[in-house]
C-alpha cells in the first residue's frame, strides 16, 4: 500500500537523516582537531622566528669577537717584533706576546666554529619555517575541506526534511484520491443498481413504447461503461498502492 511504502521511505529518510548527524559532529571534532594543529604549527613558527632573531643577534657577537681576535692577533704580532729589537731584555714580553697570539688564535678558531654552527642553525631554521609555512597551508586547505564537509552535511539534513514533507504531502494526497476512488464507485455502484431496476421494471411492463425501452437499455449501457471505468479507476489505484 502507499501508506506501508511512504512508511518505509519516512524511516530510511530518517536514518540518512541520523547518519548525516553523526558526520556532522564527526566533521566538527576533526575541525576542532586542525584547528588545534594549526594552533600549535602557528606557535612552532613563533619559535623558530625567535629562534633565526638569537642566531641573528650571536653571529653579531661572533663577527666582533673575530675582529678583537683580529686586533689581538696583530698587537701579538707587533710586540713580538719590538720584543725581538729588544733583545734579552724583551724576552719575557716576547714570551707573553706569544701567549696572547695563540689566545687570539684559539678564539679566532673558535668564532670560526660557532659562525659554521650558526650559519647551518639558521640554514635548518630557514628549512623549518619552510616546512611550518607549508604545514599551516594544508591545514588550511583541510579546515577548509571540513567546513565544506560541514555545510554538506547541512545541505543533506535540509533536503532529507524537504523529502519527508514532500513524502507526508504525497501520503496525505493518496488518501484523499482513494477515498474519492471509493465514493465515486459507491456512486457509479448505486447508478448501475438503479439502471439495472429500471431496465428490469422497462422489460417486464407490456405497456412500454419501444423509444422508452431503446433509452433505458442505452442508460443500461451507460451505467455499465461507467462501472467499468471506475473498476479500471480502482484496480489503477490498486497498483499504485502496491
Amino acid at each position: 500500500m502507499v501508506a506501508s511504502k511512504v512508511d518505509d521511505v519516512s524511516r530510511l529518510s530518517q536514518d540518512v537523516n541520523d547518519i548525516s548527524g553523526k558526520g556532522l559532529v564527526q566533521a566538527n571534532i576533526a575541525e576542532d582537531g586542525i584547528q588545534a594543529i594549526n594552533g600549535a604549527v602557528h606557535d612552532a613558527g613563533v619559535i623558530i622566528e625567535e629562534f633565526k632573531t638569537q642566531a641573528e643577534e650571536i653571529g653579531k657577537i661572533i663577527e666582533i669577537i673575530s675582529s678583537i681576535a683580529d686586533q689581538t692577533n696583530l698587537l701579538a704580532l707587533n710586540a713580538s717584533i719590538e720584543a725581538a729589537r729588544a733583545g734579552d731584555a724583551g724576552l719575557w714580553f716576547a714570551v707573553v706576546a706569544n701567549e696572547v697570539k695563540t689566545l687570539a688564535q684559539d678564539s679566532q678558531r673558535s668564532a670560526d666554529n660557532i659562525s659554521r654552527i650558526i650559519e647551518e642553525l639558521q640554514t635548518q631554521s630557514e628549512k623549518a619555517g619552510a616546512a611550518m609555512q607549508k604545514a599551516t597551508d594544508e591545514v588550511t586547505r583541510g579546515s577548509e575541506a571540513i567546513n565544506e564537509t560541514i555545510r554538506f552535511f547541512h545541505t543533506i539534513a535540509e533536503q532529507i526534511q524537504e523529502i519527508s514533507d514532500n513524502i507526508a504531502e504525497v501520503a496525505a494526497l493518496s488518501e484523499e484520491e482513494r477515498n474519492a476512488v471509493q465514493m465515486i464507485e459507491s456512486r457509479i455502484s448505486g447508478m448501475k443498481t438503479l439502471a439495472d431496476d429500471t431496465s428490469d421494471e422497462a422489460s417486464a411492463s407490456a405497456v412500454a413504447s419501444e423509444e422508452s425501452s431503446v433509452a433505458l437499455n442505452q442508460i443500461s449501457s451507460i451505467m455499465t461503461e461507467l462501472s467499468q471505468i471506475a473498476t479500471q479507476i480502482d484496480e489503477s489505484m490498486k497498483r499504485l498502492k502496491t
